[in-house]
């Protein structure tokens, strides 16, 4: 009787230790997965920026700063799913908060641009537009575009240092929980600010 009983014990310890032994991994396999995209995303990001920053108010082909930022944050974001990035918002940073996505005024998160502080787009449609080499998508020339509020051929790199801004490019992205277990979903922020490159030659 008494070696039934310890069988029984024996099964259900069994049982109780390969569930947390299970959802261990299952844990480890969910915030590793997520853990990499938030690296993905920050390299993105700051790689964007960093363009952002080298090209400023100058066109090349037709394509502005923020043409060649989103393509950027495309190409950085290339393993993860197109659909799943939701918001690219290329700002003009002040400064006035430690971490950059904090910088990025709340409207401007939310999809909403603001005139002289930031071009909100919607990803897909932004990525549709670089795709196809719409460079039209993200200039200023009739007043409606997307890029309109913060128009990136206004932009300040010069002459002084003091005359130079500050740029950010933020990213909203919205990706689905790997196992289901912890979320249904997840959502990354990510933001970087760099100076404009100081102007040393004619514009276009």
């Amino acid at each position: 009787m008494s070696a039934r009983r310890d069988d029984g014990a024996t099964v259900v310890e069994f049982g109780i230790v390969a569930l947390l032994v299970f959802t261990l991994l299952l844990a480890i396999f969910e915030f590793g997965l997520l853990f990499r995209d938030n690296l993905t995303a920050t390299d993105a990001v700051s790689d964007a920026t960093r363009v952002g920053a080298i090209v400023g108010p100058d066109i090349s082909g037709g394509a502005t700063a923020d043409f060649e930022i989103v393509r950027a944050v495309r190409e950085g974001l290339s393993g993860l799913n197109d659909n799943e990035v939701r918001t690219i918002v290329v700002f003009r940073s002040t400064g006035t908060a430690d971490d950059a996505v904090d910088q990025v005024p709340a409207a401007c998160r939310n999809g909403h641009s603001l005139v002289g502080i930031c071009n909100a787009y919607s990803a897909p449609e932004a990525f549709a537009a670089v795709v196809s080499g719409d460079r039209s998508y993200f200039r200023c020339e009739d007043g409606q575009t997307a890029a309109c509020p913060y128009d990136p051929e206004n932009r300040r790199d010069g002459p002084t240092s003091d005359d130079v801004e500050t740029i950010g490019v933020y990213v909203r992205i919205e990706t689905s929980g790997y196992t289901g277990l912890f979320a249904e979903s997840w959502s990354i922020q990510r933001a970087a600010t760099l100076r404009l490159e100081t102007a040393v030659a004619d514009r276009e």
